[in-house]
């Protein structure tokens, strides 16, 4: 019967291994980072996540986060909580200058290409869900940023 690999001790391995769990550890720099905490209130008018989600909730969604096996499984439960859809409408990005003309030469506007006003259009719209057990609660990409304490980055 072959012999089970023990698991490698070494300071890069520990170091993943809480980075996963959401405990401090140090970064390939040797720079300590903190442990993963719930952020700070996003405030939004429109959506007003924290006030649909309840303190108690958000720690247990991050603790239940802090508990997946591996940064694949993590990535892939915050895949799934993310939806896409393209955008209901567009708006004209033309820039139209309205510069008032005091020194009596006109001055021409640029002409902008379709190729370049296409390039900076979004392909899509974003949708970020919170699991609140059966139910998925609506938030703002900062909300859920927050909650799960992880950056854009």
């Amino acid at each position: 019967m072959p012999e089970k690999k023990k698991p490698k001790t070494n300071k890069r391995t520990l170091d993943k291994i809480a980075r996963v769990k959401g405990e401090p550890f140090f970064n390939n720099k040797g720079i300590a980072k903190p442990a993963r905490v719930t952020g700070p209130d996003c405030r939004c008018a429109r959506l007003k996540c924290f006030e649909k989600i309840t303190e108690d909730k958000t720690n247990t969604t991050l603790t239940k986060f802090n508990m997946l096996k591996s940064k694949d499984a993590q990535d892939s439960h915050l895949a799934g909580l993310i939806s896409f859809s393209p955008p209901r409408q567009r708006r004209s990005r033309r820039r139209h200058q309205d510069v008032p003309q005091d020194n009596g030469i006109q001055e021409v506007e640029d002409a902008v290409d379709e190729p370049l006003l296409q390039k900076h259009q979004h392909l899509a719209s974003y949708k970020y869900k919170i699991r609140d057990g059966v139910n998925e609660v609506l938030v703002c990409a900062k909300a859920f940023c927050s909650i799960y304490g992880i950056s854009k980055e």
